[in-house]
């Protein structure tokens, strides 16, 4: 079993590589208190992240953002009672990209100013859908491929999306400030 699933990987690694090359954005820091489109991928498998996901979600549409969700249901049964867009098990392709889901290629093709990944590990089909992304400016923990984010938070430390999302503010507060005098 182990040797099918290093085949995959390493088809995926293959296919990861040829769509970073095909992706043409102009990448550049964001103001965060300027960005007004933000995109949040997330791990949707567990309940409490999803709803502290969606709590973030609508932290932001408070600040005047446009928000745009997608979730990855780790589970292979159709789920169709959600309130946002999202893929699951079934619609991963053989080399575990997220294939030809409706909802991840209209995700993908969105002009966000910052995409931000709020998934705690590593999670290869929402770094896939990060690194094709047509993201301004992209955010994520810490991965093997230096393609899928602009900025990359450790989350070694802790294990706390709360902790996380403070991080990924944190940061994202500070970049394009203007110099103090």
């Amino acid at each position: 079993m182990s040797f099918i699933r290093d085949l995959r990987v390493k088809y995926h690694q293959y296919k990861f590589n040829n769509a970073v090359k095909t992706v043409r954005v102009n990448r550049a820091s964001v103001n965060f208190a300027a960005a007004k489109t933000v995109g949040l991928l997330f791990d949707a498998t567990d309940l409490d992240r999803r709803q502290r996901v969606l709590k973030f979600a609508d932290e932001l549409k408070k600040q005047g953002k446009k928000i745009s969700l997608l979730g990855f249901l780790q589970l292979r049964e159709d789920t169709e009672n959600f309130a946002f867009p999202h893929f699951n098990l079934k619609d991963l392709d053989w080399g575990f990209g997220p294939g030809k889901s409706i909802e991840v290629q209209g995700f993908t093709q969105q002009n966000f100013d910052v995409l931000i990944n709020l998934s705690l590990t590593e999670t290869i089909p929402l770094e896939y859908i990060a690194a094709i992304s047509k993201a301004k400016f992209r955010v994520g923990p810490s991965v093997k491929n230096p393609e899928c984010y602009e900025m990359m938070i450790d989350v070694s430390q802790s294990n706390s999306l709360e902790a996380y999302i403070k991080q990924v503010l944190l940061y994202l507060g500070k970049m394009n400030q203007p110099a103090s005098a």
